[in-house]
């Protein structure tokens, strides 16, 4: 059963909660929701997913990443992603990404998965023995960090869009992801992209589910999709494609329309 939770004025989490999802959080934490959710992640051996979205007013999640490096040495930096390799993200935009993963701990298959605006995640250098950091998704070394402050710099890929999480140093082992994007399962994402490219982000938070919740082992039977036949073209591709269509082909129908009419002048 799925519902709506607020930590705030709680002691605890209830016990009955088995995963908490926080879907493009616009505020920060308060500090007596930092308290609880250590507490269940900590105490109770709780799951928690995060997807954050890119929002150039908002501020810094200090308090979110504060939890997010305690229980798992990561955490969510203010910025947007952009790819400088036309052969992965969308023509003419390059904050729309096509984003490949491989098998691994939480995906039981490889994924191409489209995010537009996303932010990175970032795995702090103090390495902790009792965590289990996996990367779901990143970028090739062709992509940057925008910050959203002006006064920070850029810094180059690769980088990680998603990271999966195993903290056993608590009383009972702990799981989280973070994901820096929270649209990529939205109904806005589906009338952009299509059923084909969206079935990938469907499974994509069907098995981050699955492995938070340790259902691995069970059978799902997913909806049939419709198919179609996608052709991704390259940016560079499109321009030779639009002055073909805007001056070549003009050209073509002009030079043969003169010929006939040459022929037909001599005749």
């Amino acid at each position: 059963m799925v519902e709506t939770l607020s930590l705030t004025g709680l002691a605890a989490v209830p016990g009955d909660a088995k995963l908490l999802v926080f879907a493009s959080p616009k505020l920060d934490l308060f500090p007596q929701e930092i308290d609880v959710l250590n507490d269940y992640m900590k105490m109770s051996g709780g799951n928690v997913l995060f997807m954050f979205d890119y929002d150039e007013y908002a501020a810094d999640m200090d308090n979110f990443n504060r939890v997010l490096a305690d229980n798992g040495n990561v955490m969510i930096n203010n910025d947007k992603v952009r790819s400088e390799d036309e052969n992965t993200h969308m023509p003419g935009d390059p904050y729309t990404i096509l984003y490949s993963s491989g098998r691994n701990a939480v995906f039981t298959e490889p994924l191409q998965v489209v995010l537009n605006n996303s932010r990175s995640v970032t795995r702090l250098m103090n390495t902790k023995e009792w965590l289990t950091l996996t990367s779901l998704l990143s970028t090739s070394e062709q992509a940057v960090s925008e910050p959203v402050s002006a006064s920070q710099e850029e810094r180059p890929g690769p980088l990680d869009i998603a990271v999966s999480v195993e903290n056993a140093g608590g009383m009972k082992v702990s799981k989280m992801v973070v994901i820096g994007n929270g649209t990529f399962i939205s109904d806005s994402a589906y009338n952009l992209y299509g059923a084909q490219l969206y079935q990938f982000s469907s499974r994509m938070f069907l098995y981050t589910l699955r492995w938070m919740l340790g259902d691995d082992d069970k059978l799902t039977i997913e909806p049939k999709v419709q198919r179609s036949t996608v052709l991704t073209i390259t940016e560079s591709q499109t321009r030779v494609i639009s002055l073909f269509l805007i001056v070549g082909l003009p050209l073509i129908i002009m030079g043969s329309g003169f010929a006939v009419y040459l022929r037909r002048r001599h005749l």
